[in-house]
């Protein structure tokens, strides 16, 4: 077991829905919650930092994910929070909610293209609480419905902060590819 999953599983108390998780996934513990808007909060097309601005390129997609819809953005979105999204895939199922387990297929890297997560790499989707990963995650994966594909660009304040998370270093920006598999 890693160090970094059993941290999690003594963390959340939740060894059963992390039965598969190892490495540095989204559900390392955090140490605040950040609230999660009911509705959409207003958000724009353009950010401060410059880096994700504009259109970006499509994220290379890993072995076993699904395709990016021919429509898909290229611009991201950005939220109050500092957030960015863009729907690569339009689900057609429903959206989870800060209340609901969901099942995801994820990969996630650093912005300097290093990996430190993958379930693909694990040939296995992740089940876990919704409540129990990262701030990013519990503001972006709302906007997904079932059967769908987003991009989270989440900055180090809605991820590990200051502290980092096993081979994240302190302060990183966050990058996830994610497929909504099921909300439960």
């Amino acid at each position: 077991m890693s160090p970094v999953f059993r941290d999690v599983v003594l963390g959340l108390g939740l060894a059963a829905g992390f039965a598969g998780l190892s490495g540095c996934s989204p559900t390392a513990p955090v140490t605040e919650k950040m609230p999660i808007p009911v509705a959409p909060p207003t958000e724009t097309k353009s950010s401060s930092d410059g880096e994700f601005d504009g259109p970006v390129e499509f994220p290379k997609l890993p072995t076993g994910a699904g395709a990016i819809d021919e429509d898909a953005p290229r611009e991201f979105t950005t939220t109050k929070s500092g957030l960015k999204y863009r729907i690569l895939r339009q689900g057609d199922g429903k959206k989870p909610t800060i209340l609901n387990k969901v099942e995801a297929h994820y990969r996630g890297w650093l912005t300097n293209g290093t990996e430190f997560d993958s379930s693909y790499k694990r040939g296995k989707p992740a089940t876990f609480p919704l409540n129990g990963v990262v701030p990013g995650w519990q503001e972006g994966v709302p906007y997904c419905a079932e059967g769908g594909m987003i991009e989270l660009v989440i900055p180090s304040k809605l991820g590990y902060g200051s502290r980092g998370q096993g081979p994240i270093p302190p302060n990183s920006t966050l990058r996830f590819l994610i497929e909504l598999k099921k909300v439960m």
